[in-house]
């Protein structure tokens, strides 16, 4: 059935408020909830990929590290006692750090 423009205005009045504000909250909380969750987790973020890319570039410099004294003419048996030596002093100065920290 046709209806003119003052019906439909009046349909159109008739109908429930449907305004923006009503209906938002909503969908903002669940953004909120979302950037509080993006946030709440950054630090993890940072710190997971800090901690990457540390072992990434460690492990690079220690390959390096090795190949250049194989190259300025020690044995291989040198370069592992040298290795040897270098994590036994970390493994002491670990257990240093953790003694100290636990005071």
């Amino acid at each position: 059935r046709d209806h003119d423009s003052g019906t439909l205005l009046l349909l159109l009045l008739s109908l429930p408020d449907m305004s923006a504000e009503k209906i938002a909250p909503k969908a903002t909380d669940a953004a909120s909830d979302a950037a509080s969750q993006r946030k709440t987790l950054m630090p993890f973020i940072v710190i997971s990929i800090s901690y990457l890319l540390f072992t990434m570039t460690d492990g690079g410099v220690r390959m390096i590290v090795l190949l250049h004294a194989y190259n300025q003419g020690f044995t291989a048996m040198e370069v592992a006692i040298m290795f040897t030596l270098y994590e036994l002093a970390g493994v002491v100065t670990n257990i240093a750090a953790g003694m100290l920290g636990d005071r």
